[in-house]
């Protein structure tokens, strides 16, 4: 499985790295949105547990908490 492989941590920042590119610079233009980011994954990506968790990790990396 994917899980397993050292390819995932690949996989993982690639993943980390663009959704941290997009979310900074969403928050260095609307810095009063980081207390209440708001992710829309119009394609349900977010359902695959390593691009949540890399989408996560990024939001909070920039100091934003997102809304539910």
């Amino acid at each position: 499985s994917l899980s397993t492989l050292p390819e995932r941590r690949e996989l993982y920042r690639e993943v980390y790295d663009e959704c941290r590119a997009q979310i900074a610079l969403f928050c260095s233009a609307f810095p009063e949105e980081r207390g209440r980011l708001c992710i829309d994954s119009h394609q349900h990506v977010h359902m695959i547990p390593l691009v949540y968790d890399a989408m996560m990790h990024a939001a909070a990396s920039c100091g934003c908490t997102v809304a539910e």
